[in-house]
């Protein structure tokens, strides 16, 4: 039972750090695009959070 609960959280925490990538990957063109804008506030805040 403990192994199955550990086994599942370790393929959820492989999961997460995959789609971490693939959202890294998409948001920091925008964070970059934004920051050109002018928007350097909305880079602060989601570096601060």
């Amino acid at each position: 039972m403990t192994f199955t609960v550990s086994s599942i959280l370790y393929k959820m925490k492989q999961e997460g750090n995959r789609m971490f990538h693939l959202l890294s990957k998409v948001f920091f063109p925008i964070l970059l695009v934004s920051t050109n804008n002018g928007n350097a506030p909305l880079e602060d805040k989601i570096m601060h959070s």
